[in-house]
């Protein structure tokens, strides 16, 4: 299957069938149609819920910009484009985008945001990927590897579907994801601006093959 068409069949998987393709890489979770259970981690059992742009329910949008701005607010403002909240509203909220939404004990802890879609490469070809948008983890459970775990399960979903690599974009001063994320084996992606010899962009693109 071409990578456009890998891309628009990965765009047409319904939550049920998102849930399915992580089974294989949580063999101790047990299904519903939108929802890993019992998944085990540092921090004991953490449910997983999946949702698209269309059926994130209006609380849960609410909460996870909340939590976005509590976290990234001060980064956006110090950025050279600034920060505009309706447009990256419509940014995470896009019909395309697919969130996971983590819970502890009930509690909301944290949550990814992803696209399938494709991306140049310094070659003549483009790249299928799993564009993560957003890792974002409430304070009170940060340091906890929470955001690891949102990583890999982007990246089991990208292996799934036959995707290329998971790609994102990260803020130079934002040490911490950085570090997280040089940690979990990302790198500095061929089109990044730094390897293309801008070493002035105040952020960079990374990514991690699917395997």
């Amino acid at each position: 299957m071409g990578g456009h068409k890998l891309v628009k069949a990965a765009n047409k998987a319904s939550v049920a069938k998102l849930v399915q393709s992580l089974l294989p890489s949580y063999p101790p979770a047990t299904s519903s149609s939108a929802q890993l259970e019992a998944l085990a981690s540092d921090n004991g059992t953490v449910a997983l819920s999946l949702f698209t742009g269309l059926n994130l329910p209006p609380s849960l949008k609410d909460w996870a910009f909340r939590l976005f701005e509590g976290n990234m607010k001060e980064l956006y403002d110090a950025s050279a484009d600034g920060y505009d909240p309706r447009e990256k509203r419509r940014e995470l909220f896009d019909p395309n985008s697919r969130f996971v939404v983590m819970q502890i004990e009930g509690e909301y802890a944290a949550y990814g945001i992803w696209r399938f879609d494709t991306e140049e490469t310094m070659g003549d070809r483009f790249a299928e990927v799993v564009y993560c948008y957003e890792v974002q983890v409430a304070p009170s459970y940060q340091g906890r590897g929470l955001g690891r775990l949102v990583m890999n399960v982007l990246e089991a979903v990208g292996k799934a579907f036959g995707m290329g690599k998971v790609m994102l974009t990260v803020f130079k001063a934002n040490t911490s994801a950085v570090a997280m994320y040089r940690k979990a084996g990302y790198q500095v992606d061929e089109i990044s601006p730094s390897a293309c010899g801008d070493q002035g962009a105040d952020y960079e693109i990374m990514s991690k093959p699917c395997q």
